[in-house]
């Protein structure tokens, strides 16, 4: 059996004694206390479910399994209980690692001390003695899936940034404190205890000094009732099967709390305030929670406390406004020394974007005082592959001060890929908002019609369509038939797709179906419509959509992104909403509807047009907005971060702005004239047209003008 099969089949042991006793009501009580701690952590990114539950209770049963296995236990002989409970670890001198929680329920049931011991069984195999990362982390990622994982915003750190942070802001770890107050499965934790130990093994320290120098000089809190426990174990396997089988090593208390490091004012559970502990070094990885993810009550506390201390920046950024800002600000003020050090793991929004320059200033009033913070140059992580999380990533350094610093407009930023990486000083340019573009406010996105098989068409015999089918459909839509049929040619209307859309040229429109009442300028139900297509295709979306939320029309229509298009202006400009590359183009076509995979506005004029098709389609462009794009693999969605830019509105008295739409023009006309194969992806083709931009003189000519224009 592999250890994926058996994964499995724990998980399934687990989730049949859940189903058998959950009105057990030792049961519901540790669920609802387990439900409530997640609520507070994660906020409305938490959905309580009884699957992660049941995961939760395997990951935790695990570690402590492991836990007793690293310090020597034979953890097949033991009965279950006392495992749970943390008597075995007290006998062994050692503490605050295991102890009664929500997820013991395992064990007051019936059967479940036999999962135990099979669970018990097959974790005995593995050698515990020579770990040297984080492998409770990788446990954890092997029991949540990613999907959930991305949905509760839990993205735990690379050992490799860990132990580069820690080296860098731990510089002499034997005099020096440190805190984790936001520690989740432990990582950083353990890279900080290993250099404190190897620090103390090359110091001469015997093993029973320097554990007891590790444990009250490595500290770690979090909120996140699994992940104390997992650093709990972390913490273990970072001392080693060695030391903690020295028999001369004395009692061991593992300093990780399960506690609220930010101290709310307002908390409805009972849990730990830590005590303010005066240490030398910060780190972490604290909560990446957006506002607009925060429980009502929750984003009181954080709007009132970010206002307190001039984090706050008003109504038109606030759903962008994160935890991690006032996390840190908080974290200093609570707990690090004046000349100490901190190193935080943050969102990249914090070197660059307008809703953190409070942070950015070095200076926050507490309720008591205020606190001055010097800021050293930050890490920019942005442009390393592969990305470091699913958002783009800095590294925050500073120390606690008398006097306030503000962070520097220069950075270190890192490129490459593992293990290649290479560091070098560049500038940080920070986001103006008021110094976006009026155009930000013209453009919109196009109509969803979305599942394609329900509107998309191709010709078939005379007055037939069929459905269009693409390896790209997903399920139910992809397994189920095509719908074909009559259609009414008032209802077939032409439909750019993104992949329509090459710079400075479109080609051919698909066909779709849309109901739109030309006369009236109204959208049809299928009740109003004789469409037998349209009745048809509402049956279909009424059986298998994921809810039902929003009706045939309300999908088609969602946020008015089809209506909005009507009456269709004389002149748009389009660009593509995603892609590693801005891509527009003019389309003059009195029927053509825009799909919600391009971005479109109306323009006054065919010079307005190539004006801000020249501009989108610079390259120097793309550059300026691809560190604000949002990326999977690679930078993909540009959306309307590109409005964040200063582009000004075309102004036909300026001459500057004719002569760029007038070079568009030459530009058009040539790309209209370059051949190029239909049987081709469409990437392919944007390519073509950008190697052949990039030879063109006059779109040289362009490159440089748009430059100019934006003050780079």
């Amino acid at each position: 059996m592999t250890d994926l099969q058996a994964r499995q089949l724990d998980r399934a042991s687990v989730a049949e004694l859940y189903a058998r006793h959950r009105e057990h009501p030792g049961v519901q009580s540790k669920r609802t206390l387990w439900a409530g701690l997640l609520t507070t952590v994660l906020g409305t990114q938490f959905s309580d479910d009884d699957e992660l539950f049941i995961d939760h209770t395997l990951l935790v049963s695990a570690a402590t399994l492991i836990a007793h296995a690293v310090v020597g236990v034979d953890i097949t002989g033991v009965d279950p209980i006392p495992l749970l409970s943390g008597a075995i670890m007290a006998e062994r001198q050692v503490f605050g690692v295991v102890e009664p929680d929500v997820f013991d329920w395992i064990v007051e049931i019936p059967g479940g001390d036999a999962f135990i011991r099979a669970l018990a069984r097959r974790l005995a195999r593995f050698a515990w003695t020579t770990v040297d990362h984080d492998v409770l982390k990788d446990l954890y990622e092997s029991v949540i899936t990613t999907k959930v994982r991305k949905q509760l915003g839990e993205y735990y750190t690379p050992d490799w940034l860990a132990r580069l942070l820690v080296a860098e802001a731990i510089d002499d770890p034997l005099d020096q404190r440190v805190l984790d107050p936001s520690c989740g499965s432990g990582t950083l934790v353990f890279h900080a205890v290993r250099r404190r130990l190897e620090a103390a093994a090359a110091a001469g320290h015997d093993w029973s000094e320097a554990l007891v120098g590790v444990t009250t000089q490595v500290l770690g809190v979090d909120l996140h009732p699994v992940a104390v426990t997992l650093a709990r174990v972390t913490y273990l396997l970072a001392i080693g099967r060695q030391r903690l089988a020295d028999p001369d090593r004395g009692a061991i208390h593992v300093p990780i709390q399960h506690g609220d490091s930010m101290q709310w004012p307002q908390q409805s559970l009972e849990l730990i305030r830590p005590e303010p502990v005066d240490v030398d070094v910060l780190i972490g990885n604290p909560p990446w929670l957006a506002y607009r993810h925060m429980p009502a009550d929750l984003q009181a506390q954080f709007r009132s406390m970010s206002e307190a201390r001039g984090l706050w920046q008003g109504a038109r950024v606030a759903t962008h406004q994160d935890l991690s800002g006032l996390f840190v600000v908080r974290s200093i003020a609570l707990y690090l020394r004046v000349g100490g050090r901190f190193a935080f793991i943050m969102p990249n929004a914090a070197l660059d974007r307008s809703h953190y320059s409070g942070f950015r200033s070095g200076r926050f009033d507490d309720a008591t005082e205020i606190i001055h913070v010097t800021f050293d140059q930050p890490w920019d992580l942005r442009r390393l592959r592969p990305h470091v999380f699913p958002r783009g990533s800095a590294v925050v350094f500073g120390r606690r001060a008398r006097a306030s610093k503000a962070m520097p407009d220069i950075g270190v930023v890192w490129t490459g890929r593992m293990p290649a990486l290479e560091r070098t000083i560049a500038p940080l340019t920070v986001v103006d908002e008021d110094k976006a573009s009026g155009y930000q406010r013209c453009f919109r996105q196009g109509a969803t019609l979305v599942p394609r098989m329900l509107f998309l068409i191709e010709r078939r015999d005379p007055g037939l369509v069929r459905s269009v089918r693409t390896s790209l459909e997903k399920p139910p839509w992809r397994d189920l038939p095509a719908l074909e049929g009559p259609v009414e040619r008032e209802f077939i209307w032409p439909v750019f797709l993104g992949e329509h859309v090459l710079p400075h040229r479109t080609s051919e429109p698909a066909e779709a179906v849309i109901p739109w009442d030309s006369d009236r300028q109204r959208l049809l139900s299928p009740s109003q419509s004789s469409s037998d297509w349209w009745r048809r295709a509402e049956a279909i979306w009424n059986q298998h959509r994921s809810s039902d939320r929003l009706s045939i029309v309300q999908q088609l229509d969602y946020h008015n992104k089809l209506t909005a298009q009507y009456p269709i202006a004389d002149i748009r400009v389009v660009y593509a909403a995603s892609g590693m590359h801005l891509c527009a183009a003019r389309i003059q076509h009195h029927r053509a509807v825009v799909s919600h995979s391009l971005y479109w506005s109306r323009v006054d004029s065919v010079g307005e047009a190539r004006y801000l098709c020249a501009i989108l389609n610079a390259a120097c462009v793309t550059d300026l907005v691809r560190p604000y794009m949002a990326y999977g693999k690679d930078e993909r969605h540009i959306d309307k971060h590109v409005w964040k830019l200063p582009i000004p509105l075309f102004d036909p008295d300026n001459r500057a702005h004719l002569e760029l739409a007038e070079q568009a023009a030459e530009v058009e006309a040539a790309i209209a004239g370059l051949e190029l194969d239909d049987g081709l992806h469409f990437a392919a083709r944007r390519r073509r047209v950008r190697e052949f931009l990039e030879r063109h003189p006059t779109a040289r000519k362009i490159e440089a003008r748009v430059a100019r224009l934006l003050d780079q």
